[in-house]
């Protein structure tokens, strides 16, 4: 697997997104985790009967203040709204970040930086100096 990664041509497409899909019941992560380990996905609870997926290609920004349906922000500001968000996603990047190794977990999070979603100078330990 290492092999074919290292030598693989990368893809036109080649990025993450975070897929959300709305659930119609309540399912404990834990179950959710269960049903998806097959495949290999990263689940996130984000919301209330809303959970991202970590997936590959054609990564698009889903910071918009309407996705943050927690009661705990409902009298809340839409800038506040908006800078809560965007503390939760960082959160949720990180976090997936920490279930990937290796070249995987250097490619998302070289990503993610060079997108603007993290930053290098904010998280060193994400990005070690390369030795010459």
């Amino acid at each position: 697997m290492a092999v074919a990664c290292t030598f693989s041509v990368r893809s036109a497409n080649h990025g993450y997104k975070f897929l959300y899909l709305s659930l119609h019941r309540r399912l404990h992560i834990g179950q959710l985790r269960s049903r998806l380990r097959q495949p290999n996905i990263n689940i996130h609870h984000s919301d209330c009967y809303l959970i991202a997926l970590l997936t590959h290609n054609d990564y698009e920004v889903e910071l918009r203040p309407s996705n943050l349906r927690e009661p705990d922000y409902s009298d809340w500001d839409e800038a506040n709204r908006t800078c809560a968000e965007r503390g939760l996603f960082t959160c949720h990047i990180l976090h997936a970040l920490d279930y990937l190794k290796g070249s995987v977990k250097q490619s998302v999070a070289n990503f993610f930086a060079n997108n603007g979603y993290i930053d290098r100078s904010e998280f060193p330990e994400l990005f070690p100096l390369k030795k010459i």
